[in-house]
Formats: C-alpha cells, sequence, structure tokens
C-alpha cells in the first residue's frame, strides 16, 4: 500500500504495511511520522513505514505551513543503482 504525503518542502512516497495506517491518510489531514527509514523500489524512493515506526494523525494546529508543494516529489526520480 503506497500514499503521497509531504509539505512545504515536497512530497514522497510512502510504503504502509498496516491498513490503520492507510485509514489516516486522507487529503488536508497532518500526520505525524517518526522511525521510518528510506528504501530503493525498482530504482525511487520510498519512505517505509513499518512495526517500529510511529504513525499517527497530528494536531493540526502543529502544522508551521499553508501548501503542499507537490512540484517537488522525491520519489518521482529514478536512480540508476550500481
Amino acid at each position: 500500500k503506497e500514499v503521497v504525503c509531504g509539505d512545504d518542502t515536497g512530497v514522497v512516497t510512502f510504503s504502509l504495511r498496516s491498513d490503520d495506517h492507510v485509514a489516516l491518510c486522507k487529503v488536508g489531514d497532518a500526520i505525524r511520522v517518526q522511525n521510518a527509514h528510506t528504501r530503493m523500489v525498482k530504482g525511487f524512493i520510498r519512505l517505509v513505514v513499518d512495526k517500529w515506526s510511529a504513525f499517527k494523525a497530528a494536531d493540526a494546529e502543529t502544522v508551521d505551513f499553508e501548501a503542499v508543494d507537490e512540484k517537488k516529489d522525491v520519489s518521482a526520480t529514478e536512480y540508476e543503482l550500481s
């Protein structure tokens, strides 16, 4: 299961392991992510949320940006692994 999340610096594709995590991902909602890690999947960056990661709804008042910058998609760039 994959979702795209971001902030004012850009967006990244998340790989989620739990249906509970997917249920938290709604357009416009704030999410707090801790202890996630990156993984290359077919040459593209994914931010992996596993059983050791915290992925929870965040208080919207703690968000300090107004718009998500969808033009900077870190996961859209294909990297050649050697």
